[in-house]
C-alpha cells in the first residue's frame, strides 16, 4: 500500500511594493497531505511549512492576480528541493504508519 500525497498553498506573505513591483510574495505558507487506504479504513497525515521566496531584480515576475497554484508549489519545491520534500513526505507517511501500528512502550509494573 502506498501513501497518496497532495501539496496545497495555504497562504502568502507580500510586499506592497518592492524592486519597482506591486504585491511581492515573499513567504509561502504550504502544506503536505497524505493519506492511505489500509484494511479497510484510510488513515491520513499532514505536515505544514513555510519557505522564504526572493524576487531578484530584472528575473521574470508574474503579478499577484496572475499567479497560479501550480506557479507557487514550482517556488516551494525549487526552495525545499528533491531531499526535503522526500523527508516532508517520509514524515507524513510515519504519521500514518503510526496510526495503522501505533508505537508500544514497556512501563514499569504499577506496584
Amino acid at each position: 500500500m502506498s501513501t497518496n500525497y497532495s501539496w496545497t498553498i495555504k497562504s502568502m506573505d507580500c510586499y506592497p511594493t518592492y524592486e519597482g513591483e506591486t504585491d511581492v510574495v515573499f513567504n509561502v505558507n504550504y502544506n503536505c497531505n497524505g493519506y492511505r487506504d489500509y484494511s479497510g479504513s484510510t488513515y491520513y497525515g499532514n505536515i505544514f511549512g513555510s519557505v522564504g521566496v526572493q524576487y531578484d531584480t530584472g528575473s521574470a515576475f508574474i503579478p499577484y492576480e496572475n499567479l497560479t497554484e501550480i506557479d507557487v508549489m514550482q517556488w516551494v519545491f525549487d526552495v525545499l528541493g528533491s531531499g526535503s520534500i522526500s523527508d516532508i513526505q517520509n514524515r507524513v507517511n510515519n504519521q500514518i504508519n503510526e496510526q495503522i501500528n501505533p508505537p508500544t512502550i514497556s512501563k514499569p509494573l504499577p506496584w
